[in-house]
């Protein structure tokens, strides 16, 4: 993936995260699109890392602007119901942070 690529998938991501001051509910967070950076950036070394209890990434440029606990390390798709608390179709995402310190 290039730099220019993956700056803007960051930014796509990052618009959830950020509080919108005009009073409008921030954009949905791109759980697929999260997933995908996922699968690009630590599938390919996933082997070397899955039994270890912690991680340290150090990261820089774009990725420096992710908190990489956000990536779900499975592909999900969120069903928001009528009803429920704002955001908790995020209960069962599994977050990269779940299951490494």
């Amino acid at each position: 993936m290039k730099a220019d690529e993956l700056s803007q998938k960051v930014g796509q991501l990052r618009k959830a995260l950020e509080p919108q001051s005009s009073g409008w509910r921030n954009p949905a967070f791109d759980v697929a699109l999260a997933y995908q950076l996922y699968v690009s950036l630590l599938g390919p070394v996933e082997a070397s890392w899955k039994d270890a209890k912690s991680l340290i990434v150090t990261t820089n440029g774009a990725l420096g602007e992710l908190p990489l606990g956000l990536l779900p390390t499975a592909d999900v798709k969120l069903e928001p119901k009528p009803g429920q608390p704002l955001f908790a179709e995020y209960r069962n995402v599994p977050w990269l942070a779940r299951n490494y310190a």
